[in-house]
């Protein structure tokens, strides 16, 4: 075997130990790809084991197209994943662009990590704004709970008006944030992070809707 051809497994086995280091770093201390912040549903394959995560209490609903998905916040998340060891095809495969990032060593662990308390410190405020307005069903994703509570209702009083306006602003800012250090810059439209970075100049709440 050539040196060239040594260092090609090499270089990939490399980038997927300091992938995985990245994960074990951001991971456990985040959520947000679980917790309904990040993504609206994740999408399940026909040849899962759609039984086995029926039976871990994870409600799955068909699609058109084909395949299954479930709504997040995902009922295996509390804090960790109760089903890490039989998590969906998705969720293995996804990794955000901080992790990317963070294995590439372009931002050092202490700047991620401050990236995701700061992300979650905006995404508290969006659901506490969500909360005043009555948006508060913690079972269903941000992006549901957020449309029709950004929209005008008639007859609203001057401080519903002004509570409306600031969650407009604190979803703005979430979704700015979410664009810039989370979805993957690679992503394409099939996983719904493309069309979720697309979406947040105009309707902010429609980039949390997105499918992982």
């Amino acid at each position: 075997m050539t040196d060239v051809e040594t260092a090609v497994p090499n270089a990939a086995g490399n980038a997927a130990a300091a992938l995985e280091k990245a994960v074990q770093e951001l991971c456990p201390g985040c959520g947000l790809c679980c917790d309904g912040v990040l993504f609206a549903s994740v999408g399940i394959a026909n040849h899962e084991p759609v039984g086995c995560l029926r039976a871990r209490g994870i409600p799955l609903e068909p699609q058109p197209g084909g395949g299954w998905s479930f709504i997040q916040p995902c009922p295996a998340y509390g804090g960790n994943c109760s089903i890490y060891a039989d998590r969906p095809a998705r969720c293995r495969e996804f990794h955000c662009g901080l992790v990317i990032r963070r294995a590439g060593g372009e931002i050092t662990l202490e700047a991620a990590r401050a990236e995701i308390r700061e992300t979650r410190r905006q995404a508290s405020q969006v659901t506490v704004l969500l909360e005043r307005l009555g948006g508060s069903d913690a079972r269903q994703p941000l992006s549901r709970r957020c449309r029709g509570r950004m929209e005008p209702v008639a007859g609203q009083s001057d401080a519903e008006v002004e509570l409306r306006a600031e969650l407009m602003l604190a979803v703005h800012a979430l979704v700015f944030r979410l664009g810039r250090a989370f979805y993957p810059e690679t992503s394409g439209p099939s996983d719904g992070c493309d069309g979720a970075r697309k979406a947040t100049a105009s309707t902010p709440e429609s980039a949390l809707d997105a499918t992982r």
